[in-house]
């Protein structure tokens, strides 16, 4: 998707965002206010009963203050469905994978032959011939492939990860929005996962408007929330950090995952992902997370963090990391001796505090990004 062009400043930098409200409102252009469900007559039926899903959007849309709703059309089958696609607009069309008259990688073709650019992703269940169709899928067809499991947020969490994915750029250039990279090759966690790290983010945004913000501080803040961009395999995770490296926020990967499309799964493909990262970016916050034995004792080794996929607590633990180490909860500074330090909730308390500081923490924050990564989940990018 083409990105604007871009005014800059006198640095070649895009001017700070936080300067004008008209972009502001120019953030997040791509919003999926209608999509297309499509599938067979029975999966509809058990899609709606299981989910219930229109009330889901209600709910959750209201709790977001969107100002919109995303309606949905149901249609049965690949053909009525390139029909519609023909007729009227839509921002998404989200197909369960058994279309009943069209193999589905057929359709995603035929869809961007009717209405190039318009995304289309396909939804699975969770059965046996889950593994076949995502061994089939090689990204030409499908944005991504997700799997039902009778939670209808998966449908809210396909929605955050197209608009992500088509804004991100733009909004990095235009404001300097930040991004969060998750790699991740398991379509049955990431389509769980996913949901709970827009609820996470967005939890954490609502807690730094309790700030004293003024109208455009906090507008700013509720439309540039980190952009969450989802990579599955090796060489995919590789082309966002190229294209992303700087506007990480942080990067959450699993231990192993493929190096290319059809490609076998590397055990240790994600500590050569953080090695490699860490090589240009030494102090980017980097999570290992996995489900496999022995990955926490190779996580230890190279000094990452890790995660439990298994633990009951991964959701909590996840918050905390979050907060901590991408810069959503408060700004501590370690001083040179016992009770020389501080802690900061917000800028106000910066300015006020922060002169009285010993030069070598502050020096300390701003070389290992502790103070940049602060700054910028408050979306304070001029600073």
């Amino acid at each position: 998707m083409a990105t604007p062009d871009l005014p800059a400043g006198a640095d070649g930098l895009p001017a700070p965002a936080d300067r004008s409200l008209e972009r502001i409102g120019r953030l997040a252009p791509y919003k999926v206010k209608k999509f297309l469900l499509v599938a067979s007559q029975y999966d509809l039926f058990m899609l709606e009963e299981d989910g219930r899903l229109q009330d889901l959007l209600l709910q959750t849309y209201q709790q977001w203050n969107r100002g919109y709703v995303p309606q949905f059309v149901c249609v049965s089958g690949g053909e009525n469905a390139l029909e519609r696609v023909r007729q009227e607009p839509f921002d998404l069309v989200v197909a369960v994978m058994r279309l009943g008259d069209m193999d589905p990688f057929r359709f995603g073709r035929l869809v961007r032959e009717a209405a190039p650019g318009l995304p289309v992703v396909g939804l699975a269940y969770n059965t046996p011939e889950l593994r076949r169709l995502l061994e089939l899928d090689d990204g030409s067809a499908l944005e991504k492939i997700f799997v039902w499991q009778g939670d209808g947020n998966v449908l809210p969490g396909i929605i955050q990860f197209i608009e992500d994915r088509r804004n991100a750029a733009g909004d990095t250039r235009l404001a300097g929005v930040q991004t969060i990279l998750l790699i991740e090759d398991s379509a049955g966690f990431y389509s769980s996962y996913l949901p709970l790290i827009f609820s996470v983010l967005r939890r954490l945004t609502e807690g730094l408007l309790k700030e004293d913000l003024t109208f455009t501080q906090r507008l700013l803040r509720q439309n540039a929330r980190p952009r969450v961009l989802l990579a599955t395999r090796y060489d995919e995770a590789a082309a966002f950090f190229a294209g992303f490296k700087d506007s990480l926020l942080g990067i959450i990967t699993d231990a192993s995952f493929p190096r290319a499309a059809g490609g076998e799964v590397d055990a240790r493909a994600g500590l050569e992902f953080a090695r490699v990262v860490r090589g240009e970016k030494p102090h980017l916050p980097i999570l290992l997370q996995s489900s496999d034995e022995g990955a926490e004792e190779l996580a230890r080794r190279a000094g990452l963090p890790f995660l439990s996929k298994n633990s009951p607590t991964l959701l909590r633990e996840l918050e905390r990391f979050l907060t901590e180490r991408f810069g959503f909860g408060d700004l501590v500074l370690a001083g040179n001796g016992a009770g020389s330090g501080a802690r900061f909730a917000n800028l106000d308390q910066l300015y006020s505090g922060g002169a009285e500081l010993p030069a070598p923490a502050l020096a300390t924050a701003i070389a290992s990004g502790e103070l940049d990564r602060w700054l910028r989940a408050r979306t304070e990018f001029a600073l």
